[in-house]
């Protein structure tokens, strides 16, 4: 089976689960698609993500128009935390996933939970972003995926945490861990219209 099976056959177990879900050969075509969903002059918001900044949707969806909800570089912790709970009432909220499981599930992992919340509730659609890498069989393998590439995302965070100095997973205590909020969604919200997209490219960590 090629990858573009695999992933139309995840596409359908997707579909089966109440998702919406669209496959697309490369970034720039999912990108340019993901811009269209989006009207002029609405609010958009995106959950920490490698991969939409490799697609670059930002900039897509920024020349449509839309109205971005983000926190700026020297604000104080507290408008920070403002503008996450802001972007929860997005009109359309991105993010990406820790892993898609093959049965048409979504597992992510948050240290805030401000990205989980996101694909969960308050947003008026969701759009989960994905290249086929995140593809995986089962929950086992994602649990697996998830312990990789923690002390990526860790040393990319800049948290003080053992996995960002020896590059390696050991279910730590650390203040700084990211790994707190998991959430496996087998459906999706009954109030929130959720698509996911998968790209046939290496995308994200």
């Amino acid at each position: 089976m090629t990858e573009w099976q695999r992933m139309q056959k995840a596409a359908e177990q997707f579909q089966k689960n109440g998702f919406q879900a669209i496959c697309f050969a490369s970034g720039a075509e999912a990108a340019a698609w993901l811009a269209e969903q989006v009207q002029p002059g609405e609010s958009v918001a995106f959950g920490g993500s490698v991969t939409l900044a490799q697609i670059s949707l930002h900039e897509q969806l920024q020349a449509r128009g839309a109205k971005f909800i983000e926190a700026a570089p020297d604000m104080d912790a507290a408008a920070r935390r403002q503008v996450l709970l802001e972007s929860e009432r997005a009109d359309a909220y991105f993010c990406s996933a820790n892993a898609l499981i093959e049965k048409g599930w979504v597992f992510n992992v948050d240290g805030i939970g401000n990205r989980v919340v996101g694909t969960i509730f308050g947003p008026g659609r969701c759009y989960i972003v994905a290249g086929a890498n995140k593809l995986v069989p089962d929950a086992d393998a994602a649990e697996e995926r998830l312990h990789s590439c923690a002390a990526q995302n860790c040393r990319r965070l800049q948290k003080k945490t053992p996995c960002a100095v020896s590059g390696e997973c050991t279910d730590c205590e650390s203040p700084d861990r990211s790994c707190r909020v998991y959430v496996t969604m087998k459906r999706p919200g009954r109030q929130m219209p959720t698509t996911i997209v998968l790209i046939d490219e290496t995308l994200g960590v």
